[in-house]
């Protein structure tokens, strides 16, 4: 018990004041515990404008002579020159099956076809094929991570035949002519249930769209060196018109089509007219398209019409009508800073830096801002050598927690 009360009474207290200097030390004088460092790394950063725009095209209504089901025959956004049969009018939905099974045989059969054809290969043709299945892997992967999972299967039908095909390049045994002589056998008997089918053929060239929204009309595409940023606005708020009954889709006759937009007199101001920009739909720039300013009409009432002129085309970009979408004015690229990090030392905006056990100051100069981090640029090779302070670089350790910072300290 003696023992025992003189552990309590002596060795304690000294435990005690042990951890109690341990943690003050920590707290007041241990610099490594108080410190917080991030990685320099570079990054583009976009100035953009949120914007609602409405969809104008050259389009015009295709008809189906009489009645019957429709089968198109062309995938929306595809060009197709005068004369080209776009959708086929069918008696009854047996025969409308029948048809869209025969353009998936006829389809299966160009691709043993294709098979066939790679027995003659040479040592090129096959390097040349590795480098497509890994871009067609690349593509399927991105597929995934973007979440447009409408192209999964057309990407992975694509690999898998390029796979097989690299495998018969090689002299693997691969019997495609079982699968080749099916299809031919399917073929001939589909033709016989879609004998009598009727085509709608185009009278001139342009872009086949399926799909029929009742916008089409709305604004003239006649219009679009007149609109107003009124009638856009307008456009955006009205509800879509009846179609006909006997309207099968529709064929844009012009390469060109428009993005009708209502920005604020400010917003405007930073466009130029022949300007090419870029623009992204909703919330993710995977998918970003080029522009060019078409024309800008202030409007009165602090408001200015703005058209973006665009060529390209394809199946999503065909059946776009109102839409949200952000306009990229100007994109930076340099060293991505936090703004925890950021000091001034000298009356020059920089931030702390540790190499070793070393704090070192380094001059930003910033060309780009966010709430919580700045885009500086990089300085020029050679410019820094005479100087008192050095501009931040790529990977170096900043500082973003820290107390009595200063240049040169040497940290414990």
């Amino acid at each position: 018990m003696e023992k025992r009360s003189l552990f309590l009474k002596v060795f304690l207290p000294a435990i005690a004041v042990i951890m109690a200097v341990f943690f003050v030390y920590e707290f007041f004088f241990n610099d490594l515990a108080r410190i917080k460092t991030e990685t320099v790394v570079q990054k583009t950063a976009a100035k953009t404008i949120e914007i609602n725009v409405f969809a104008v095209r050259d389009e015009e209504y295709l008809v189906q002579n009489g009645s019957g089901i429709p089968v198109p025959l062309i995938e929306d956004g595809n060009r197709v020159a005068k004369g080209n049969a776009v959708a086929a009018i069918c008696a009854n939905s047996v025969q409308a099956d029948a048809l869209k099974e025969l353009i998936k045989c006829r389809e299966d059969l160009k691709r043993y076809e294709q098979l066939a054809s790679l027995r003659s290969v040479n040592a090129f043709d096959v390097k040349k094929m590795d480098g497509e299945i890994d871009l067609l892997f690349n593509e399927v992967l991105s597929s995934v991570s973007s979440g447009r999972l409408e192209l999964l299967g057309a990407k992975t039908g694509a690999l898998r035949d390029k796979l097989t095909g690299r495998q018969i390049a090689v002299g693997a045994n691969v019997d495609y002519n079982t699968g080749m002589t099916a299809v031919k056998e399917k073929l001939a008997l589909l033709e016989e249930q879609v004998a009598g089918v009727y085509y709608v053929d185009t009278e001139k060239p342009g872009y086949f769209i399926g799909k029929t929204d009742g916008y089409e009309k709305t604004i003239p595409f006649s219009n679009i060196g007149t609109v107003t940023a009124q009638q856009i606005e307008s456009a955006v708020e009205s509800a879509p018109s009846d179609i006909p009954a006997d309207v099968i889709g529709k064929l844009v006759g012009d390469y060109n089509w428009y993005l009708l937009a209502s920005l604020t007199d400010r917003d405007a101001a930073q466009l130029q007219t022949d300007q090419t920009l870029k623009l992204y739909f909703g919330q993710t720039e995977d998918n970003k398209i080029d522009v060019k300013v078409h024309s800008i009409r202030p409007s009165g009432e602090g408001k200015t019409a703005v058209v973006f002129r665009c060529n390209m085309m394809n199946k999503d970009l065909s059946v776009l009508r109102i839409e949200s979408a952000h306009l990229i004015v100007s994109e930076f690229t340099g060293l991505k800073i936090n703004t925890e990090a950021l000091r001034v030392q000298d009356g020059l905006k920089g931030v702390f830096i540790r190499r070793g056990n070393i704090i070192s100051f380094r001059k930003l100069n910033i060309i780009y801002s966010e709430p919580d981090f700045v885009i500086a640029s990089e300085s020029a090779k050679g410019t820094d050598t005479e100087k008192k302070y050095k501009h931040v670089k790529l990977f170096d350790e900043v500082l973003v927690k820290g107390k009595d910072l200063y240049d040169g300290k040497i940290i414990d």
